[in-house]
């Protein structure tokens, strides 16, 4: 299984992606992650950014994982759901 994490310093620094990995080898489950992080970076600055967008098509995931920053999802939710949409979009063409 391959799965992309796009997020900042929460992904990054906490090495959700080793986690993740741990947790499917004990499972039994091989998996192969890769990381698109950058400091208190928001999903939609990701959306913008050439080198998520590289991540996305360098390989065919069957998960990407999409981490906000930290306040987006309490102070301003609607931004939330549109950086997701804009992701959905894009991935499945619509």
């Amino acid at each position: 299984m391959k799965v992309l994490f796009i997020g900042n310093s929460y992904t990054e620094h906490n090495s959700l992606h080793k986690m993740f990995s741990s947790i499917c080898e004990h499972g039994g489950i091989d998996a192969e992650t890769r990381l698109v992080t950058a400091d208190g970076m928001t999903l939609s600055e990701h959306y913008y950014e050439a080198s998520t967008h590289s991540a996305i098509e360098s390989d065919d995931w069957d998960f990407i994982l999409l981490q906000e920053q930290s306040i987006v999802p309490s102070e301003t939710p609607l931004e939330l759901q549109k950086s997701v949409k804009r992701f959905s979009d894009s991935l499945y063409g619509k």
